[in-house]
């Protein structure tokens, strides 16, 4: 009991936890500590945040709409060519056709999501 005691008294003295060297580590240490978590308890301001999320997801909106019209495009060129091929009776035009109908049809979330984050960026402004 007596050692735990002595411990207890000397629990916040650095000379008796760090003998020699080690106590200037100690100290650069938990002062070290003690600045950066003070560093992170700093107040955000909301307006920059806002500003930040909604260029993000103004350029998600941009990607994901030029992506949607990328693969429509592309969707109706292979469905034509799929058209064209078939023509000659082949069955690779038919497959070459379902190849662009399933781009196109692939377009289709590109396009939603899009909307989705550009009502997200309209509502950000908002706010």
């Amino acid at each position: 009991m007596k050692g735990s005691t002595h411990f207890l008294q000397n629990a916040f003295n650095l000379n008796y936890l760090f003998p020699g060297k080690m106590q200037k580590r100690a100290t650069i240490l938990i002062l070290s500590i003690c600045i950066h978590t003070f560093g992170f308890c700093q107040i955000k301001d909301t307006s920059l945040n806002c500003r930040i999320a909604k260029d993000i997801l103004i350029k998600k909106y941009k990607k994901e709409k030029t992506g949607g019209w990328i693969l429509l495009i592309s969707g109706a060129a292979v469905t034509s060519v799929g058209i064209i091929v078939t023509k000659n009776n082949s069955l690779s035009g038919a497959v070459i056709e379902i190849d662009g109908v399933s781009l196109m049809l692939s377009s289709i979330p590109c396009f939603i999501a899009s909307t989705l984050h550009k009502n997200k960026a309209v509502q950000n402004v908002k706010l």
